[in-house]
């Protein structure tokens, strides 16, 4: 009896032996064809993304050529920044697409190097990694374009023309000088009228920056003579920065023996009855005399830039 129990158990270890040798194939198989269909829908996936991305770059590229021929500055350069941005949009687009691709490469050599795959399969994978060699291919010639317009973007900002006007954090307006490379701004109106004196009008302007984080002066006579040209006039006498008589040598013996500076003072309508243009102490104070402040066109783009990109944050 016992031997005949260890007879029937062997036979049923065997069988069972039998069957579950037979599974491995199958199971390997099945695993194949998983793996193939993953590589096949993986690359379907690459290939719509890829379509996708080339038809973005042509509107995006159509977008900047348009924004060339704009007349609006702002709008021009809020276009800019827009397109900028996408650009940056797809190179990111592009390091993720490359991560995939790298893995679907990997998929598909593994699959490769199993080996026991059906011919029509095998030259499947053969196509796939050709389809995968030529999209990396293809994605490297974009970076390099997507750079490259990264670059004339750039340099089209940088050349957009600073604003006419722009008011400060403060409220006061500044117009522009233009003087192509020398150009800048200078306030609409005095920041005092009068009765201030050269000290007291430098201490404001350096305080004026520090609110403003930028940098705001009293003018140079290069400067006043360049708002003269450009048909500035100030409504009253103001003060320069620029110390006054240092092209002529007896001047500046007599300062230097009395240890005192004059600076230019800019009177084109004549209020303090004098010329145009002369020194004064820099203590002086008289009811006509005040002063403008300028500033770089650079401060101008900057505070337009800002409330741009601001603006564009919102929506």
């Amino acid at each position: 009896m016992k031997l005949l129990l260890l007879i029937i158990l062997g036979c049923v270890l065997c069988h069972a032996q039998n069957k579950s040798q037979g599974d491995f194939p199958a199971l390997e198989e099945y695993e194949k064809r998983s793996a193939v269909l993953k590589i096949r829908e993986m690359l379907l996936n690459e290939t719509d993304s890829k379509e996708k991305r080339d038809k973005n770059v042509q509107k995006i590229e159509a977008s900047f050529y348009t924004a060339q021929r704009m007349a609006d500055s702002d709008a021009q350069l809020a276009e800019y920044i827009r397109i900028r941005h996408a650009v940056q949009d797809v190179l990111e687009d592009m390091k993720d697409s490359t991560g995939r691709q790298v893995e679907l490469s990997g998929l598909i050599d593994k699959a490769m190097a199993a080996g026991g795959l059906l011919p029509q399969v095998s030259d499947y994978l053969v196509e796939a990694r050709t389809q995968l060699r030529g999209m990396g291919i293809a994605q490297d010639n974009l970076s390099k374009r997507m750079q490259g317009l990264l670059g004339r973007i750039k340099v089209s900002i940088q050349n957009v023309p600073p604003p006419r006007l722009f008011t400060s954090r403060t409220g006061i307006e500044f117009q522009l000088i233009p003087a192509g490379k020398n150009a800048f701004y200078v306030s609409s109106k005095p920041i005092s009228e009068g009765n201030v004196t050269l000290d007291e009008a430098y201490f404001y302007a350096r305080d004026f920056s520090q609110r403003e984080k930028a940098v705001y002066k009293l003018p140079t006579m290069a400067e006043m003579k360049l708002m003269n040209q450009a048909g500035f006039k100030p409504i009253c006498a103001i003060w320069s920065i620029q110390p006054w008589g240092t092209e002529d040598a007896d001047v500046v013996r007599m300062t230097d023996r009395f240890g005192v500076k004059m600076y230019w003072i800019w009177d084109p309508a004549c209020k303090l009855g004098r010329q145009p243009t002369f020194g004064e102490l820099k203590f002086a104070k008289y009811p006509a005399l005040g002063y403008y402040l300028v500033t770089s066109a650079r401060t101008g783009w900057q505070n337009r830039w800002d409330k741009i990109v601001a603006e564009m944050a919102k929506q």
